[in-house]
């Protein structure tokens, strides 16, 4: 039995995403395989999966699907149902954001409102914050 990398992640709908060297492989449902270099991404962002919804990986550039400069709508985004995959989503990011470190390249580390909302919601989903508190914290960070 291969022994698995430290650097990918299985989806729920058998995509795999795994990283070598400079570039990120992504092998969509249809089994086709798409490459976007590591240099190109602007931001990585880890949703943890809840009691109701699939946790996710997204990795986004600012020329994505969501249009120039938008990160509505990311270039990768692998779904994912157990919270075991969360270790690997770390480590992904972790590697992406030391590489773009390493190489001079500007960061992704900054929070973005969606990598907020992310933690409020794990925050709601343990207890610690209420229902009430979570949508207005969310729609402020929306800016609704």
């Amino acid at each position: 039995m291969k022994q698995r990398n430290s650097l990918e992640l299985f989806g729920r709908g058998n995509e795999v995403l795994r990283i070598e060297g400079s570039l990120v492989f992504y092998k969509d449902v249809n089994r086709r395989e798409h490459k976007l270099p590591i240099a190109n991404i602007q931001r990585v962002i880890i949703v943890p999966p809840g009691l109701i919804h699939h946790g996710a990986l997204m990795l986004a550039t600012a020329q994505g699907k969501g249009g120039l400069g938008t990160f509505s709508r990311p270039d990768i985004r692998i779904n994912f149902v157990s919270k075991d995959e969360i270790p690997y989503a770390e480590n992904i990011q972790k590697y992406i954001l030391d590489f773009q470190a390493n190489a001079g390249i500007s960061s992704t580390a900054e929070p973005c409102a969606l990598d907020q909302i992310a933690k409020l919601k794990t925050l709601l989903d343990s207890g610690a914050i209420t229902e009430e508190e979570f949508e207005a914290k969310k729609k402020q960070l929306l800016g609704l």
